[in-house]
């Protein structure tokens, strides 16, 4: 058709060289030099949308990377309304929440509590305070906060309440941790130079009267800070080093007897040296979960994650192991997550950021990442349980079972609402997953960094 226009054209452009043209003609080539112009413009037209779908689908195959998670379909805008997708039974139902409960989270210089119900979030007068990824604020079973500050550690109550010093720092000084008994009963505590060389101090002891318990240079690591209390034996302290870094880095861990009688030598359960990064220790028994392979995970360029955040290491396994609490040595480990070694690229790895264990210590859940392995490296979430039955030798593990996706840029769990409901922080915003009915419904909308500290009833 083109080619028989042209030569239309062509024609049309030699007139009778002994009559010039009548006023039709001229009106006939106007007509025809039109047709062919609105023509070319749709040929241009076409070719130019042709090409620019050929080129986004040539872009689109080269940014697309592996990823161990499902549906991980890079985004840089996350919606709030859909930070989660359920994996089991979605319901476009959203999830209803009792009244009566609080979720108590800290932002970067407040602590806040807001009825998971909904409602507004209200700030607790916590003079001092600051956000440390490293020493984060721990409730009490009778509802005290206690948090820690530039000048020592601090209590207050969850509702109604001034806050009180109940530890004080000297000048140069840093809290580097603080930890409860699952009872309450007992709180514990390190001190270390916060910048430089000097003394590391732990204090331990019975809530209202904790003392000294152990005290080290940091010129020669390790350098303890304390971890968590073992369950039902005598007092005794778990203890990990930070190799002189005030963060919330771990390696290795050691057994603190608090015991009047006993030696203050710790007792080694994990090497540091391998190393080997304790997690956490289940509540009611003495179950570790912890990793034997950590490593650095790529730095999102998009700046939506905290720096102390981006800058830890992560776990890329994951083992539970039970603890001897009377003769203070570990048992045999089961592998929950296989390490990964020598992966083709950065989107093959699985990292390990933040877990919970439910109440009862009977299940476990945890998030699990991977990055696209170009810039800006968009992370991708998967949200897993794990069932634990047993105790000690007769420790078994389930499946993990996929809960939840999501492409939100960080994601971290929070408490158990009960044995049903988990609590989550994902940009800027906190959620309630129900993972037996595939409901979800966000809580409250933070705006910035938080961290779900606890649930609470009033």
């Amino acid at each position: 058709m083109t080619q028989k226009l042209d030569n239309v054209a062509d024609q049309a452009q030699k007139p009778d060289k002994q009559s010039p043209p009548d006023k039709r003609a001229r009106v006939s080539r106007l007509s025809i030099y039109s047709f062919i112009t609105l023509i070319g413009l749709i040929l241009v037209l076409f070719t130019g949308l042709l090409f620019g779908n050929l080129v986004q689908k040539a872009n689109t195959k080269e940014a697309a990377t592996p990823t161990t998670l499902a549906s991980a379909t890079p985004t840089a805008t996350p919606d709030l309304a859909s930070a989660f997708q359920m994996a089991k039974n979605p319901s476009v139902e959203p999830l209803t929440l009792p009244n009566g409960l609080y979720v108590l989270y800290a932002g970067q210089d407040k602590i806040y509590r807001v009825p998971v119900a909904g409602g507004t979030p209200e700030a607790l007068n916590t003079p001092g305070y600051h956000y440390n990824r490293a020493v984060p604020p721990v409730l009490t079973p009778s509802g005290t906060l206690l948090y820690t500050t530039n000048t020592g550690v601090w209590s207050i109550p969850a509702f109604d309440g001034q806050a009180k010093q109940l530890a004080s720092l000297k000048a140069g000084e840093t809290i580097t941790s603080l930890v409860l008994s699952q009872d309450g009963s007992h709180i514990a505590w390190s001190i270390a130079p916060a910048r430089g060389t000097g003394t590391i101090r732990i204090y331990a002891g019975s809530l209202d009267a904790p003392e000294l318990v152990y005290q080290s240079t940091n010129k020669q690591c390790p350098c303890f800070r304390a971890f968590a209390f073992l369950h039902g034996t005598e007092p005794t302290l778990l203890i990990t080093d930070n190799r002189g870094d005030n963060r919330a880095n771990l390696y290795g861990l050691w057994a603190l007897s608090l015991s009047k009688q006993a030696k203050k030598e710790p007792i080694k359960l994990l090497d540091a040296e391998t190393p080997e990064m304790p997690m956490g220790l289940a509540p009611d028994m003495n179950t570790l979960l912890y990793s034997d392979h950590i490593g650095m995970a790529p730095i999102p360029e998009d700046k939506n994650i905290p720096d102390d955040i981006t800058a830890l290491n992560n776990a890329n396994s994951l083992s539970l192991m039970a603890i001897d609490g009377a003769a203070l040595k570990p048992g045999s480990p089961q592998v929950l997550l296989p390490e990964q070694r020598n992966m083709p690229n950065k989107a093959s790895y699985h990292w390990v950021h933040s877990f919970q264990f439910s109440p009862d210590g009977k299940k476990l859940t945890y998030v699990v990442f991977s990055s696209d392995d170009r810039p800006p490296f968009f992370r991708h979430s998967s949200l897993y349980t794990v069932e634990i039955s047993g105790q000690g030798t007769q420790m078994h593990l389930g499946q993990p079972q996929l809960q939840a996706t999501s492409n939100a840029h960080h994601v971290e769990v929070g408490p158990w609402l009960n044995d049903q409901v988990v609590t989550c922080y994902a940009d800027g915003a906190l959620y309630a997953l129900d993972l037996q009915h595939g409901t979800k419904t966000r809580i409250v909308q933070t705006g910035q960094y938080a961290s779900i500290i606890a649930i609470l009833k009033h």
